[in-house]
């Protein structure tokens, strides 16, 4: 006990002293049930103090735990990624592109499990070989800038049409010509 402690101590004893037994009485009794309150509301404080650091400690675990899944989730789907890649023998170039692809999608907020993205990784392989690297890397560019949920395989049978767009009049398959060139050799020719 301290000083002030007593000194409080023995103004209440003066306090308690000219009062009648019915007051003393009365004055106990409000006492005691203050000191209960007291009681009861540092105890409240301290559960309610526990029951939050409890909170925030269990929080700051799961909040810990989801990083580190969605870690090792990356881990997996980078190292699926580049064993597709690798099993559908995919160029450097439409490597890039179709990582770029997979980015834009985890941006969305979609990221492929192991079967959609071997699937996807066929398709584009079979695709590539069919029209060329240039061509699906281009659909896919562009089904990026479009901001389309999915890469538009169709617009590679559009590109496949045009190049092979024949002429009506003799059935010959349309030639493309660069007019310049052909000009500039026969300049140079004279």
């Amino acid at each position: 006990m301290t000083e002030k402690d007593i000194q409080d101590g023995k103004k209440i004893a003066e306090l308690f002293a000219i009062l009648s037994e019915d007051n003393k009485n009365m004055a106990m009794v409000y006492l005691s049930a203050l000191r209960d309150k007291e009681l009861a509301d540092s105890s409240k404080d301290n559960s309610w103090k526990k029951s939050l650091e409890n909170q925030g400690l269990s929080t700051l675990k799961k909040s810990q735990k989801k990083k580190e899944k969605v870690k090792k989730k990356n881990k997996t789907q980078a190292q699926l990624i580049e064993q597709f890649l690798i099993e559908f023998d995919i160029s450097k170039s439409l490597f890039d592109v179709v990582n770029d692809w997979i980015k834009y999608k985890k941006e969305g907020g979609f990221i492929y499990k192991e079967t959609g993205l071997k699937n996807l990784i066929r398709q584009i392989a079979e695709s590539a070989d069919k029209y060329g690297d240039k061509a699906m890397a281009a659909v896919i560019k562009e089904s990026i800038a479009s901001g389309y949920q999915g890469i538009v395989f169709d617009k590679l049978a559009k590109t496949k049409k045009e190049a092979t767009h024949t002429n009506n009049f003799n059935n010959f398959l349309q030639r493309e010509y660069d007019y310049k060139e052909l000009e500039q050799k026969l300049l140079s020719n004279n």
